[in-house]
């Protein structure tokens, strides 16, 4: 590999320079050089099962944090007498049952007296609770009936909070939603692949015909956050419910004590810090700020990349094997002419729908208690979730910054409200909104529509509101821009979707975006994309030992026979014995989206690679 000796400018500005991240300048074993670019969940992934087996592994991440689109860091210079720099994130990130992968690599993750980074999760002091809001009430739902209480008191309040939930629904939603998910649920995976995969779950679930709080609450905790307004596939959303229902049996074995959860502080400091702390101890090697600009591919191989620092330095690499590993907007920009010739499949990646999401934190001089963990309201125009993150971490929020705020409550503010949906204050959707604007808009609606939210969001109780790095400040009279969406799991999307392993022998792909157990942009799909990675890479080498355990999710037992009976009524032309429906909508998006959509020099789109489902079913 070429890259800077010591003493090289690139070297010095290396932020992990010095603390065990370097090897010694030993040429390294010839087949075992590999270069990842991208620092987030599926970079370090593949990182960590590499060095574990003796590879020669260097990191290239193009902020100055490891982490990607979980990442968190500290606001610079807001830190006074002594106290460190206000914390801040991209979001609250929820660790579920669901996830068969993510544990089992954390808990790999060593943190000193015996515990690993797995030890970090928690559902806090009082269990985690979602709380939906309207302008006149408020329904505190716990996420396990663990937390429901011991006390009559607090079973009562809970069967209450319930039954205002329920009053918003009426009769006939809650019929139609009954049996519409029932048929989703029990769909087989030949109905799934040939017929849900290409619609759209608002169509699907007859959205239009359901009350406005029905369809608002179905949006909330189906489909949001996890499609563009395009709307999600159905097959990823039936394989998401069902995943949710299977992880509530497996959590144990999976290493979670409760079927949902969150890390005890900010994520880097709870996970990525000590995972790359780790790594650095098995000789990886971290470079933090630099881009990759440039893959070279010549006779249908990589022969190198190029890698720029923050102040404009360009680095050569030359590795064994390479690993993309950053988002797919930015692995889109990289598929040049010689690459798309070489591998056409990965034309394709140009061709998946953003998510545009994005993150908002607000610092509160007093406590939110009574919002909980977990927070949205059913009324407000824009849709956002919200977390009251200090309620479940393990931190005094007083020794950061000044040391007047006490709450750290992050908003996320999703697809359609950014696309589409106007505010309360400036009749416009947040695309067109300015920094200012978005703030008014957020704080208004959150003062406007939750039952005492004019109090708990009262000018004289905000310390602060900062923007994630996730969204570009054009300056304070222009709209921003979305830096990193994530994957929108619209209809057809798995067309699009590329394997982890290309027809370039030495390169790979990692990430949530490529195929993989999960729908949509999550951590397990990273983290099992680069044990998938890690293992093909070991292959291609040709090399003994034990492979990287990759699982699968599973649905209940129940649920698993009821979808074979379905795969012989499909096979048979007939519908699922719980959709009383006489027809499916279908809804393509592959249609709205072609060929001269993608950022590729190549017109000429080919087939998607073969994929790993139904017959493989997840497994390495």
């Amino acid at each position: 590999m070429t890259r800077p000796h010591r003493g090289d400018v690139a070297e010095q500005n290396d932020p992990l320079a010095g603390t065990g991240a370097e090897h010694s300048l030993v040429e390294p074993e010839p087949g075992r050089r590999v270069a990842v670019f991208g620092g987030g969940p599926a970079g370090l992934t593949v990182a960590h099962e590499l060095a574990e087996r003796g590879f020669d592994v260097d990191v290239y991440e193009r902020h100055s944090v490891l982490g990607g689109k979980v990442r968190s860091f500290a606001h610079p210079n807001t830190g006074t007498g002594g106290r460190a720099d206000m914390p801040g994130n991209m979001g609250g990130h929820f660790f579920t049952a669901s996830c068969p992968n993510i544990g089992e690599t954390m808990a790999r993750i060593p943190i000193g007296g015996g515990r690993t980074v797995l030890d970090n999760l928690t559902t806090g002091p009082d269990g985690l609770k979602l709380t939906f809001g309207w302008n006149d009430a408020l329904a505190r739902l716990p996420m396990r009936s663990a937390d429901l209480g011991r006390s009559w008191q607090a079973r009562a309040a809970a069967v209450a909070d319930y039954g205002t939930l329920v009053r918003r629904v009426t009769p006939a939603d809650a019929v139609r939603l009954g049996v519409r998910l029932l048929a989703l649920v029990t769909s087989g995976e030949q109905r799934q692949w040939a017929e849900l995969e290409h619609v759209a779950a608002h169509d699907y679930l007859d959205s239009a015909a359901l009350s406005p709080s029905a369809k608002r609450l179905a949006d909330i905790l189906f489909p949001s956050g996890f499609c563009s307004a395009e709307g999600a596939s159905t097959r990823a959303l039936a394989q998401m419910v069902s995943y949710i229902l299977g992880g509530v049996g497996h959590r144990r074995s999976r290493g979670f004590t409760a079927d949902v959860m969150i890390l005890n502080g900010p994520e880097n400091t709870a996970w990525i810090d000590p995972w790359a702390e780790h790594l650095s101890r098995l000789g990886t090697r971290f470079h933090l700020g630099h881009t990759l600009s440039d893959i070279t591919c010549a006779d249908g191989r990589i022969t190198g990349a190029t890698v720029r620092d923050d102040t404009g330095l360009e680095s050569r690499i030359e590795a064994d094997w390479y690993v993309l590993a950053v988002p797919a907007d930015k692995a889109a920009q990289l598929i040049d002419e010689d690459l798309a010739q070489a591998d056409p499949g990965l034309q394709r990646i140009g061709l998946l729908e953003p998510l545009q999401m994005f993150s908002v934190q607000i610092l509160l001089t007093e406590k939110a208690s009574e919002l909980r963990t977990a927070f949205t309201s059913l009324t407000a125009p824009w849709s956002m979730g919200n977390e009251v993150l200090t309620s479940v971490w393990d931190i005094d929020l007083t020794e950061y910054g000044d040391g007047k705020a006490v709450e750290f409550v992050s908003v996320q503010i999703d697809d359609p409200s950014w696309r589409f949906l106007p505010g309360m204050l400036y009749n416009k959707p947040a695309k067109d909104c300015t920094p200012t604007e978005i703030v008014d808009e957020v704080l208004a609606q959150l003062r406007h529509h939750l039952p005492n939210g004019a109090k708990l969001f009262a000018d004289d109780r905000i310390h602060s509101v900062y923007f994630s790095p996730g969204v570009k400040n054009n300056g304070d009279d222009r709209p921003m821009a979305i830096d990193e969406p994530l994957l929108s799991v619209s209809p057809s999307c798995w067309e699009n979707q590329p394997e982890s392993i290309t027809m370039v022998p030495n390169l790979f792909l990692a990430g949530s975006y490529t195929r993989n157990s999960h729908p949509g942009d999550t951590m397990d799909g990273a983290n099992e994309s680069g044990k998938r990675v890690a293992n093909a890479i070991l292959d291609a080498a040709r090399l003994p030992g034990a492979r990287a355990k990759v699982a699968s999710c599973t649905a209940p037992r129940l649920v698993r026979l009821l979808q074979t009976c379905d795969d012989y009524r499909y096979s048979r032309g007939r519908r699922n014995v719980f959709d009383t429906t006489t027809s499916v909508p279908r809804v393509r998006l592959s249609a709205k989206r072609s060929a001269d959509d993608a950022p590729s020099p190549v017109s000429t789109v080919v087939d998607a690679h073969a994929p790993i489902y139904p017959n493989e079913r997840g497994t390495a």
